[in-house]
């Protein structure tokens, strides 16, 4: 019977930490069976009787997350390889090395009936995204939370909390939520703007983010916390001298966070609730009073408890074989990373600190020293941040059972991303030390302790996206949950050991940014599938596909890169099968055939059959003195196709915002938020946004335009449909630039490619018509404007009479603007298929030549014709939908 709800004393906390330390010395010299239940049997009941949480009809056990930041799989297992795989030296023969074991009760598997997940891989492998992952079961695609700077867009309302709340959770989130909330958003409380708070959250007490550019990550002894009122609380206080858990100066803010966790499950023990217990640790952060003998700026690198710092510094960890690969000791290259991407080959060669580069702290211990690489100190003092929340996690079961609860609660402990750690070069700077592909980056520790069950290791596959329909699953509201489009699986059938013959063999793994401007932009985007025991009984493979997304560093942005790993013989991903080993990159890929098969598994995971997309926009800028009669200045409006690729015969739902590039909200377009809602049947739908003109000319004294700016529209939230193509671009192209007069330029398209439904001897039947509009910036009242064009170009994908019919038969045409026309438009029917392998496709459409009536038509390009054509090419994406 549930007692009343006890306060976790000072005096209680003291216990713990010493019973730690207790399992720490009893780990280090016992087996792994000492801990684990043999057979079938049940760990001794505990004050509570134990419940059996899948039951139905459901009893709604309570549920407690807790989610670190950049852990690696490697914590929970040997300390000697971050990768959970025999490497040179163990860890009982490293002197010291037990010392910095970060989870010693955790590993202890505490009061039994925990399995472990073996192959456990999140969506994608940063902070924000996965996060949005966590909470939405959706894959990041499909959400719009693409990067770090995409918190804002993420649906608050398709969250598991808003399911659990209205299943009679009480729920709590207690730690960090998004990348940069509260986003900038306010809510009027009384009349007085305070910050924002996410609905259906009960308790909540949510870091402020630090992040903005140059700000650095302070979330372990200087942080914000907001809570449920919408009252933010400043804490601050220094590493040295180090503090006791208990002391009333002590704000590392893991120990607060613990403290806010166990009143929440003291309050809440009635139940049911939901935790979302979610620490800053491991994180990187800045050193305190920190300065480097050289001057060069500070490493970052996770911040301990000053009472888990060790007086002299601890011993590093042994490397993996993939550690710096590409550099050699001495600070030089070699050819070992030519295989990879070259945004890989590309990183900087890890190099050790040298004498003259010392760093002075006042958390002394932890910085990096002369003689080893950064990375190696980083990983080292990750350790050293998971004691303590090995610490609170204690703490959380500890107030479990005072309350009786502990038996009808399942607790499930991950994090949202793993860490380099310096394999693959992968640890010199943000953002490259966590988003990548490989194994140290996503693949991650996940343990559920299940009620009644034995401790046990599962191996089949499992992500990020099934946590919350699992959640979903035991609190009785999975039908509902899974109607807002959801692509995890639930869980239960695996917790429980029982058998699931049509589970998942493949998983994917994704990065791809929405920004055109920012951190995480000019990097690579992404697409890996991981596959256990596919194709065949004992095969373990990743296949990547790699898209350099900026021109600058790669002179073909469209250019795909692949890479291709046989898991079970090359674990640490050393040899891309996709490519010639000593060769610079980038190489045309050459893949075995194996390729062709996970390319299209690949596909069907990230492009579903109904998708949704957004176009981009070219628009002239018009001039704001522009005032017809004595009404408002007139605004252009730059409109935005957003299209769903079939109809639907239920209703379709997507978030829409706009984000700024090179283009400022507020001063070059009006900034839009907003849904649209498509009916069924209705696939094409319009976000709309007003661009402000002026008469400035580039570069003219106290103008601050340029030729041409940048905008996006991104899409997140989606309901009833995944997002495909969720970041339309808005190029505002300035009317007054030198020479002056009307000009012409030419936008892009992107057309889902349609299903081939056969020919007629008149021609092909298609679904699908791509219309590339060409624009004047100004009309004539008496003139007419002559453009011609022609299609296709080097580097185009799609070829005419294969995908796409040109007008007439002929790659070359004219559109003709009569006076008073400002648009006209290139039809071009494409032509449909069904092989999904075919993968997205291209082609570009010049202009060759715009004159006015009364001129010579002659060739001409750019500032030379009459008009001027501002912007020659445009390029038709064919969006291959058979997924």
């Amino acid at each position: 019977m549930e007692g009343d709800a006890p306060v976790l004393s000072g005096g209680r906390r003291r216990g713990l930490r010493a019973l730690i330390a207790l399992v720490a010395v009893v780990a280090a010299v016992l087996p792994a069976s000492f801990f684990t239940h043999a057979g079938n049997t049940r760990p001794a009941a505990a004050a509570d009787n134990v419940v059996d949480c899948g039951a139905v009809p459901h009893p709604k056990c309570n549920i407690v997350m807790i989610v670190t930041d950049d852990q690696t799989l490697g914590t929970l297992a040997d300390l000697a390889d971050p990768v959970n795989k025999p490497a040179s030296g163990s860890f009982a023969s490293l002197p010291g090395l037990a010392s910095i074991s970060g989870m010693p009760y955790l590993r202890s598997r505490p009061d039994g009936s925990w399995v472990e997940f073996k192959n456990y891989y999140d969506d994608t492998s940063i902070c924000c995204p996965a996060r949005a992952s966590l909470l939405s079961g959706q894959y990041n695609h499909h959400n719009g939370v693409n990067d770090n700077d995409s918190g804002a867009i993420f649906d608050d309302t398709v969250g598991i909390n808003n399911w659990l709340h209205d299943a009679g959770y009480k729920t709590g989130l207690i730690g960090k939520y998004l990348n940069l909330y509260p986003f900038g958003r306010t809510q009027l409380v009384g009349g007085v703007p305070k910050p924002y708070v996410p609905p259906n959250w009960d308790r909540w007490l949510a870091f402020r983010s630090e992040e903005s550019p140059g700000s650095g990550d302070l979330k372990f002894y200087n942080y914000s916390l907001i809570d449920e009122n919408h009252n933010e609380t400043a804490h601050s206080c220094s590493a040295a001298p180090p503090l006791a858990r208990d002391d009333p100066n002590n704000c590392y803010s893991t120990d607060v966070l613990a403290t806010a966790a166990t009143d929440f499950i003291n309050t809440s023990a009635g139940g049911p609730f939901f935790l979302d217990f979610t620490p800053h640790g491991p994180h990187n952060s800045k050193l305190q009073n920190c300065t480097v003998a050289s001057g060069a700026a500070c490493p970052g690198t996770p911040l301990p408890a000053s009472r888990d710092i060790p007086a002299t510094p601890p011993p590093t960890l042994p490397h993996s074989p993939s550690f710096n690969e590409g550099g050699n000791p001495d600070g030089t290259e070699n050819t070992d990373d030519y295989d990879k991407p070259q945004w890989v080959d590309s990183l900087p060669v890890l190099t050790k600190r040298a004498p003259g580069e010392e760093i002075t702290t006042n958390t002394p211990g932890i910085a990096p020293q002369v003689g080893e690489y950064d990375a190696d100190r980083i990983r080292v003092n990750a350790q050293l941040a998971l004691k303590s929340v090995d610490e609170a996690i204690a703490e959380i079961v500890a107030a479990l059972k005072a309350n009786q609860v502990l038996n009808r609660t399942i607790i499930v402990f991950t994090s949202d991303n793993g860490f380099g750690h310096g394999v693959h070069k992968l640890g010199q700077s943000e953002p490259t030390r966590k988003n990548c592909q490989y194994e140290e980056c996503s693949h991650l520790p996940l343990l559920i302790r299940y009620p009644g069950g034995p401790n046990r290791t599962e191996t089949r596959l499992a992500s990020n996206v099934d946590l919350a329909p699992t959640f979903a699953r035991f609190a009785g509201v999975l039908d509902k949950f899974k109607d807002r489009g959801r692509d995890g699986a639930n869980l239960y059938q695996l917790i429980i050991g029982a058998s699931a013959p049509s589970w998942r063999k493949q998983t994917l793994i994704e990065f791809r940014s929405n920004l055109p401007s920012g951190a995480y932009a000019t990097e690579r985007r992404y697409w890996a599938l991981r596959t256990l025991d596919y194709p065949s009984a004992g095969q373990s493979w990743k296949y990547v596909e790699t898209d350099i997304k900026d021109p600058l560093t790669f002179p073909n942005p469209n250019y795909v890169q692949k890479e291709l790993y046989n898991l079970v013989t090359d674990p640490y991903e050393l040899n891309n099968l996709c490519q010639q080993s000593g060769m610079k990159p980038p190489q045309p890929p050459n893949c075995p055939s194996v390729a062709t098969d996970l390319a299209t598994r690949l596909n069907e995971l990230r492009n579903g059959r109904r998708s949704l997309s957004i176009g981009d926009v070219n628009i002239w800028e018009g001039d704001v003195g522009n005032v017809p009669n004595a009404g408002s200045p007139v605004k252009p409006i730059a409109h935005f196709t957003v299209t769903l690729s079939e109809p639907s015969e239920k209703e379709v739902r997507v978030n829409y915002g706009t984000a700024d590039g090179t283009a400022k909200g507020g001063s070059d377009f009006t900034q839009v938020l907003g849904t649209l809602v498509f009916p069924p049947g209705v696939t094409s739908k319009s976000v709309d946004v007003p661009v402000l003109g002026d008469t400035q000319a580039p570069g003219a004294t106290g103008s601050t335009d340029a030729a041409l700016e940048t905008f996006t529209v991104l899409l997140g939230g989606a309901v009833g449909a995944p997002i495909a193509d969720g970041s339309g671009t808005g190029v505002i192209i300035d009317d007054e630039a030198a020479p002056a007069g009307t000009q012409v330029g030419l936008g892009d398209t992107t057309v889902v490619e349609g299903d081939f439904e056969g020919h007629l001897a008149a021609g092909w039947i298609t679904s699908a018509e791509a219309d590339l509009t060409v624009t004047l910036s100004k009309t004539s009242s008496s003139s007419t404007v002559t453009v011609n064009y022609q299609i296709g170009a080097s580097g185009d994908t799609a070829g005419a009479l294969v995908n796409f019919l040109p007008p007439n038969g002929s790659m070359t045409g004219t559109v003709t603007f009569a006076p008073g026309q400002s648009s006209q438009t290139i039809p071009i029917r494409i032509l449909p298929g069904t092989r999904p392998a075919d993968g997205d496709k291209f082609f570009t459409v010049t202009l060759t030549m715009a004159c006015t009536s009364g001129s010579p038509c002659v060739p001409c390009s750019g500032s030379s014709c009459t008009p001027k054509i501002a912007r020659a090419s445009g390029r038709v994406v064919i969006r291959n939908d058979d997924g």
